[in-house]
């Protein structure tokens, strides 16, 4: 969603916003959680977006480069995440 609507992100960001604000211990355990999850293109997470990929899914990135694409935008959700949490 975050890659694929650009001009669905200030929707996004707003919604992440108001989730910090209205559901604050919940949502800051679930960013140390994706934090966690994602520590690199090679962690737990990544291979679990590798595993759920359809066969026809990105049909030009190899795994290694579906690795980073996947890892970068779980950081840049990530990193919207840090950001509703300090607007707060």
């Amino acid at each position: 969603m975050l890659d694929a609507f650009p001009e669905w992100r200030e929707a996004i960001d707003a919604e992440l916003e108001l989730l910090a604000a209205q559901k604050s211990v919940w949502f800051k355990k679930s960013l140390k959680n994706l934090s966690a999850i994602f520590d690199g293109s090679e962690s737990g997470g990544v291979d679990a977006l590798l595993n759920q990929k359809p066969p026809t899914a990105f049909p030009r990135l190899g795994d290694a480069q579906f690795r980073q694409y996947g890892f970068s935008v779980m950081s840049g959700l990530i990193a919207t995440m840090e950001s509703a949490v300090d607007e707060k």
